[in-house]
């Protein structure tokens, strides 16, 4: 006589499942809801937009500040060292030609 494992029968209870579902429409669109429209929202919303509206406003004025004050007191960069630096794409086909590399792509990151 052998003993019998207390195994449950998983594939039966799964379609004992299945048959007590109810019919799923996965399609099933629902109705559109109406919603009430909120005034404080919006008045909210167009004090918010202006206040960031004003400081993007300041800070393009500050930037444009400094780049004006950066480029009057930045000397030449030729004319302090006396050495002119070389333009990358005009070098570009000589350095492929001794190193063999970049015929078909070339780009300077």
């Amino acid at each position: 006589m052998g003993y019998i494992l207390p195994v449950n029968n998983v594939q039966s209870q799964q379609y004992a499942n299945r048959l007590a579902m109810e019919p799923y429409n996965f399609a099933k669109i629902n109705r559109v809801r109406p919603i009430k429209f909120k005034t404080d929202f919006i008045d909210d919303f167009e004090e918010t937009l202006e206040s960031y509206q004003g400081r993007q406003y300041e800070q393009e004025k500050n930037n444009e500040r400094r780049k004006n004050e950066q480029r009057k007191s930045e000397p030449l960069r030729t004319e302090n060292s006396g050495y002119i630096f070389p333009n990358p794409v005009k070098l570009s086909p000589a350095i492929s030609q001794v190193v063999g590399k970049g015929f078909s792509v070339n780009t300077y990151v």
